[in-house]
């Protein structure tokens, strides 16, 4: 779970559920195992000086260890200027980068248009391979007869309800990108605000945060006659 995450081994716990956490290890055991697995908890996590949520729903699956004292102290007074809302009001976002450091960010909650008109969401999120066959499926089925046609329109919307986010992720590996950060967050907005303080030169389309850091090109040498 915690590779899922995209949790990294200098990664601080400092909060749950909001509450800043300075118990054992075995005391967080024992709050992850009883967690809910429908709702989980929300973590708080530290990393190089930027803090972000993610929602777990079990046992992280991973070594713990203790923080060193100056790395914790560092964690707590960032944490103090943090606010934590309700797990209700956070939205699990995927983030995928490719090595140019563009990234896209993936809503994983489910569009009501993918099981309405999965045409339109299939062209909203860029999956033309995907609306090809659909298009096909959907041609061959109604010149055959229309209850046909009907039939293959509720078994793909169910599929579309059912494997929206892996085709969507799937694709996006398939383009070069993998997954670079998975955050709980209220909206896309704060997701790329977050990504953008952990990398200043990552580029979001579409862009809700501005523009990234550029480096400044070479100067040229002037050559001697």
């Amino acid at each position: 779970r915690a590779r899922s995450l995209r949790l990294q081994p200098e990664d601080l716990i400092v909060a749950i559920d909001g509450v800043p956490f300075h118990n054992d290890i075995d005391t967080f055991l024992d709050t992850m195992f009883e967690c809910d697995p429908e709702n989980g908890r929300v973590l708080t996590i530290w990393r190089n000086g930027t803090l972000f949520n993610v929602i777990a729903r079990g046992p992280l699956g991973c070594v713990l260890e203790h923080a060193k004292s100056e790395v914790s102290e560092k964690a707590t007074d960032d944490f103090k200027t943090y606010s934590d809302d309700p797990i209700e009001t956070y939205t699990t976002f995927e983030v995928l980068r490719d090595i140019f450091r563009n990234c896209i960010v993936l809503d994983t909650r489910l569009s009501p248009t993918a099981m309405i008109f999965p045409p339109l969401w299939l062209m909203q999120n860029r999956l033309w391979e995907v609306l090809i066959a659909t298009l096909l499926i959907y041609g061959t089925t109604l010149s055959v007869h229309w209850m046909l046609f009907i039939i293959a329109y509720v078994l793909l919307s169910m599929y579309f309800r059912k494997a929206h986010l892996v085709l969507r992720r799937s694709f996006a590996m398939m383009r070069g990108r993998h997954i670079w950060l998975v955050v709980a967050e209220k909206s896309e907005l704060e997701t790329q605000r977050i990504c953008r303080r952990m990398d200043p030169k990552c580029v979001f389309v579409p862009d809700l945060v501005g523009p990234p850091v550029v480096d400044e090109p070479p100067k040229k040498r002037r050559r001697r006659r």
